[in-house]
């Protein structure tokens, strides 16, 4: 359960990452190689993301709250009970996350023009 629920925090910290990634390359004269493999890993992010909330609430009852940092460890509650995770290990979860989906998205190709 506790892979579910990680999952569940750090895939909208991995959307961020790419998005800030994205406007970087905004600034790069090749970004336009980069742009359809990154709309498509956000893309499919964001969808495997509203299934997982809808099967963390209406298959395993479980409601996720952000409590905020305390001690160097970022808390979270599960249906009321606190659990935490040290910044290493959701830096962690996110980078595995990111890879995963740098491997395996299929890349949705769009027509994009070339700027100066």
């Amino acid at each position: 359960m506790k892979d579910l629920v990680l999952r569940f925090i750090t895939l909208p910290m991995a959307v961020q990452v790419f998005k800030q990634d994205k406007e970087q390359l905004q600034k790069s004269k090749v970004h336009i190689i980069y742009f359809n493999l990154i709309d498509s890993i956000l893309e499919k992010m964001q969808e495997d993301f509203n299934k997982l909330k809808v099967e963390m609430y209406s298959k395993h009852h479980l409601d996720v709250r952000y409590l905020g940092k305390e001690n160097g460890m970022v808390k979270y509650t599960i249906n009321k009970e606190e659990i935490g995770f040290s910044p290493n290990e959701l830096r962690d979860n996110t980078e595995e996350l990111m890879k995963e989906y740098l491997i395996n998205v299929e890349i949705k190709s769009k027509e994009l023009i070339w700027g100066n």
